[in-house]
């Protein structure tokens, strides 16, 4: 073999090893891709309450609601790296806010409820409950709606929570 042909077979095998090399560097950001998403918590598993307990809440034009958070699913719902936004024509506040939950207005009636550090996220099966503080509830315009979940890595992609119970109040 010449010094020449010796090259150009150096080059081409270096050529194929560094193609091989691409080819499972793809492969593997696929599936850690696939599994991360596998991991991920079924949204349509998620289920969302909101019920009046007073509203006449200290004897003054307000409510206080129990909003409850269940998971249906078979996978945890992380205590990081979601928002869930929803819609209610007026302001809302936790009653307790060392409880793992806070809540900011956005714009308009569009409000975000993220976890703290205090949350720890919620099992399978298990519910997780806080208190909230709204104008009184007197009809179905006043309750919120509109729920959906956005993860923290896929900022753009919305995932409605279609599981809502809203009970209304005793008039």
């Amino acid at each position: 073999m010449t010094q020449k042909s010796r090259h150009r077979f150096t080059a081409f095998t270096t050529l194929y090893f560094h193609f091989f090399v691409l080819i499972l560097l793809i492969l593997f950001f696929q599936s850690t891709a696939m599994a991360q998403k596998s991991a991920a918590l079924n949204v349509e598993k998620l289920a969302v309450s909101f019920s009046i307990i007073d509203n006449n809440y200290q004897n003054k034009n307000q409510a206080l609601a129990k909003f409850s958070l269940t998971n249906n699913g078979k996978k945890i719902l992380p205590a990081t790296g979601w928002k869930i936004y929803f819609n209610i024509k007026s302001m809302i506040s936790l009653e307790n806010t060392a409880d793992g939950l806070v809540i900011k207005k956005q714009t308009g009636n569009l409000f975000e409820l993220s976890p703290t550090a205090a949350f720890t996220g919620i099992k399978p099966g298990r519910s997780y409950s806080t208190q909230m503080i709204t104008d009184r509830i007197i009809n179905k315009n006043d309750q919120p709606e509109g729920f959906y979940l956005v993860w923290n890595n896929e900022p753009t992609k919305e995932y409605t929570i279609k599981n809502l119970t809203i009970n209304k109040p005793a008039l």
